[in-house]
């Protein structure tokens, strides 16, 4: 995977936002909302079958981030688990003064940044996984890489979180699951 990860390839397909669900931001997301349209409903690391609507009212919140996008409140710079990142960054390594925020946000923080660059790194592994099956070898050379072809390649995220009452997975480096 080294060779992938490291390639211009990979950071082309990995910014792509055709290609790359994962490189949409929470604007892109929002813009794109639609409440009669499933498809624009779903994140795509969430479950097919996942209840967006019973805890979160997931509709009315979106609706009212769309709203939001022109006034600045929503991140359309980052993407999704960078704009984590970045919420939860500013937290951090602040002086006692500027510390303004409960001491929940103050011990929480580092951990969201981890969790979130973590995940990250899951998705960067499984972009590296699907691109090496793409190109239909058990190890890619940087050659093979910057030869091959893929403007047809489209990545599928993993699913990371699963819908209440089914049996939870054991998820490998790349997010996909692992027999037991």
């Amino acid at each position: 995977n080294v060779a992938i990860i490291n390639s211009k390839a990979f950071q082309t397909v990995k910014a792509s936002k055709v290609q790359n669900p994962m490189a949409q931001t929470w604007g892109d997301f929002y813009s794109a909302f639609d409440p009669d349209v499933p498809a624009s409903r779903k994140l795509p690391w969430y479950h097919a079958d996942f209840d967006y609507d019973r805890r979160h009212k997931w509709d009315e919140k979106c609706m009212r981030e769309k709203k939001w996008i022109q006034t600045g409140d929503v991140d359309v710079k980052n993407a999704f688990f960078d704009s984590f990142v970045a919420q939860y960054e500013q937290h951090i390594n602040r002086t006692d003064t500027l510390k303004t925020q409960g001491v929940d946000t103050r011990y929480v923080a580092p951990r969201m940044v981890q969790l979130y660059r973590a995940l990250n790194k899951t998705m960067d592994v499984a972009l590296a996984n699907q691109m090496k099956a793409f190109l239909g070898k058990k190890s890619a050379s940087s050659a093979d890489v910057e030869a091959a072809d893929f403007s047809k390649f489209r990545f599928q995220p993993p699913t990371l979180i699963f819908p209440d009452g089914e049996a939870p997975t054991k998820l490998g480096l790349d997010g996909t699951q692992v027999s037991a």
